[in-house]
């Protein structure tokens, strides 16, 4: 989007976010700083009156309007997790307003001292997510829902794991946050671990989200495969009421990060 679209979008819908953020002011007037842009999306920080906010404006395509969707979706459902406050929504300008989560990024305090820490910690995360996320039953094996994946997944790495991955069944499919990348993960001042970024959720057999975060620290810390997954899960374990893993899901995990990194490779 070009920086006169954002600021066309943001204009409209200005009055209504100014009152949220300080209803007493009476200019109206508030500061936009761009934080990120992606494909469908471009997220700026409000700040009005020392209040602060985040716009998340997606593009008017349909990849956009999906985008769209799918985080009002994940916001309203997992409302009261982890997550930012969803204060605003407006169809038209495609734009969602969330508190401002203040904090430093798990992609900039993550270190080789704190590396199991801190990945039991977002184990954890995944968790409490597993807690307040829909849920429904799924049938068939992990073997059975990665062979649907055409690419993505190096074929003999799947061979030699063939054996775990045609005994482990899929329990439940879930709200999955499905985008790990470490930015999207916010210690905040609080010492609490927050997600944000939701544009990418989807139903996902309950471990998808497991995967994908050791895969993210994993190609960080290219030698400690096997503690990384085994810290994630134990997180994991520790932060759900119900947990429908096997007990031995972390060679899963590394089998999969494996897979799908030899195949990007």
């Amino acid at each position: 989007m070009e920086p006169s679209e954002i600021t066309d979008r943001l204009a409209a819908v200005s009055d209504i976010i100014a009152r949220i953020l300080s209803p007493e002011h009476k200019e109206q007037e508030f500061k936009a700083d761009i934080l990120g842009r992606s494909q469908n999306v471009t997220t700026a920080k409000i700040t009005l009156s020392g209040q602060q906010a985040v716009a998340r404006i997606f593009t008017l395509d349909v990849a956009g309007q999906a985008a769209f969707g799918r985080e009002r979706r994940a916001l309203e459902l997992l409302a009261g997790g982890q997550i930012p406050k969803l204060l605003f929504v407006a169809e038209a300008e495609r734009l969602i307003l969330t508190s401002f989560i203040d904090g430093v990024s798990l992609a900039n305090s993550l270190n080789p001292d704190n590396l199991i820490q801190m990945s039991e910690f977002l184990g954890q995360w995944f968790g409490r997510l597993s807690n307040h996320a829909p849920a429904e039953e799924a049938g068939g094996t992990w073997a059975e829902y990665i062979a649907k994946y055409p690419a993505g997944f190096a074929q003999d790495v799947l061979a030699q794991q063939a054996e775990i991955l045609q005994k482990t069944p899929l329990k439940r499919l879930m709200l999955a946050h499905n985008d790990n990348a470490l930015g999207n993960f916010i210690l905040g001042k609080d010492k609490r671990l927050y997600a944000i970024d939701f544009e990418d959720c989807q139903m996902k057999p309950e471990g998808w989200d497991l995967i994908m975060a050791t895969r993210a620290i994993f190609r960080r810390f290219p030698d400690d495969l096997p503690m990384i997954a085994s810290s994630v899960l134990r997180g994991y374990r520790l932060g759900a009421k119900n947990c429908g893993l096997s007990d031995d899901f972390e060679a899963i995990i590394s089998a999969l990060v494996l897979a799908n990194l030899l195949d990007r490779a």
